[in-house]
């Protein structure tokens, strides 16, 4: 390990990072870091021969990079590197990756490793993160594309959607990039269940289910004015509560994306939970057919086709992610499309 001296000169292995001034977090260098990466990883894994032992340098110099440039750009305090459970965890990956050198793996282990350089009061978390850079190396590409799509649709909600083409373009960008390249056998999921990422349940929702719950807003049919007239809310109710359908302008719908929006918007109306009841079985009761839905979002990208027939018949649609699953398909929706959710929302 480098010493902690605070002089800005560099020596042979130091790195200076340029910001006005060199930036040292309590006592703790980038160039600490690195060298602690490399002791590290030299004193732990047992020796490779030949060419495997120079591949192998060259895997795990490109994570401790990777890792190091991330760390920098998001001004991450670096002290948890001296923590023995962190240098363990970090030798987790920086074997793993050693062994199977696939560049998914790599950005999915280096963003594990950030969240969890980050992660200092909260044991949950860190417990959940350190299990999840044991278990990635033991999924494959598809695998964790499977438990990303599980974990869009059946964990998180978009609640930035008001459109109808801002719900196309949700699933075009968000949701499709992982539908390419889906696991495709029963035995996938048995193995993610295996590896501790999920667990399959002995009952499923097809994923219109999910889709219609979620969205429901966008996926109304409308129904006429009449409907409101026999509801009984006053002017400002009304207001407040209805739009000209989004889907058919002759007709009416309720102005919320799903039932915890009509809850939301009813409570500041003063509404009791017998009209917020009746403004919810409204909007379930005029909504596409899951028919039309599924026909509908195979007309917008082929590939969602083959994500219903995965969901509703070959395993995904019975999987529950378990909070390892959670952290894993955080790391693979970031690496996947850049959106960078608060992970605490999930893992507290």
């Amino acid at each position: 390990m480098s010493s902690n001296t605070q002089e800005q000169n560099s020596g042979k292995d130091s790195t200076n990072v340029q910001a006005g001034r060199d930036v040292i977090f309590t006592g703790i260098s980038y160039a600490d870091v690195r060298q602690i990466s490399e002791d590290v990883f030299k004193k732990n894994l047992l020796e490779l021969q030949g060419e495997a032992q120079v591949i192998a340098q060259q895997r795990v110099d490109k994570l401790v990079a990777d890792y190091l440039a991330t760390l920098q750009k998001k001004d991450i305090p670096l002290d948890e590197i001296k923590d023995p459970d962190m240098q363990y965890t970090l030798f987790s990956a920086q074997r793993d990756y050693a062994r199977m050198g696939r560049e998914d793996l790599k950005e999915i282990l280096v963003g594990i490793l950030v969240e969890r350089t980050k992660t200092i009061d909260n044991d949950m978390k860190r417990i959940v993160l350190n299990e999840a850079i044991q278990v990635a190396p033991k999924l494959t590409l598809k695998q964790l594309n499977s438990i990303s799509v599980c974990f869009l649709i059946g964990f998180s909600i978009d609640n930035s959607i008001n459109s109808v083409e801002g719900f196309n373009n949700y699933l075009k960008l968000k949701i499709l990039p992982f539908c390419q390249d889906l696991a495709h056998y029963t035995s996938d999921y048995q193995h993610i269940e295996y590896a501790g990422a999920g667990a399959i349940a002995t009952f499923k929702n097809n994923l219109c289910f999910f889709l219609r719950k979620n969205y429901s807003g966008v996926l109304s049919i409308g129904f006429d004015e009449a409907v409101i007239e026999s509801l009984e809310f006053n002017k400002v109710q009304r207001e407040k509560l209805f739009i000209p359908c989004l889907r058919d302008k002759k007709k009416w719908q309720i102005s919320a994306i799903n039932d915890q929006y009509i809850t939301d918007v009813g409570n500041q109306l003063g509404l009791n939970e017998q009209k917020i009841s009746e403004l919810k079985n409204l909007q379930n009761k005029y909504l596409l057919s899951e028919k039309i839905l599924e026909e509908e979002l195979a007309l917008l990208d082929s590939s969602f086709a083959g994500l219903f027939h995965i969901w509703n018949n070959v395993g995904l649609g019975q999987l529950r992610l378990t909070s390892v699953g959670i952290s894993l398909a955080h790391a693979n929706i970031k690496r996947t499309i850049g959106i960078d959710l608060d992970l605490s929302i999930w893992i507290q």
